[in-house]
């Protein structure tokens, strides 16, 4: 069963996918009106907070996603791009 992911994570995967060009669509999804301004405060900065980056280079987030690798390209030896995961 999954951890649950703390609260720094609703900002940082959101401003994660948005520094990608490879990216081209996000929606992100809320529950509560919290989830919202936050979402609404990625807007405006997509720089990440020192916790943000705390967050976003944990090595057990790596290894449980599967496809976010940090290394800020699509590279041919990518385990993801042979699964077509991007």
């Amino acid at each position: 069963m999954p951890k649950p992911l703390p609260p720094v994570s609703q900002t940082a995967l959101l401003k994660w996918v948005l520094n990608h060009d490879f990216v081209t669509t996000a929606i992100p999804g809320f529950s509560t009106y919290e989830h919202l301004e936050q979402d609404f405060s990625v807007a405006g900065n997509l720089a990440y907070s020192e916790d943000e980056k705390t967050f976003l280079g944990r090595q057990e987030l790596h290894g449980a996603s599967g496809i976010l690798q940090q290394c800020g390209e699509c590279r041919e030896a990518c385990p993801s791009r042979s699964k077509s995961r991007h």
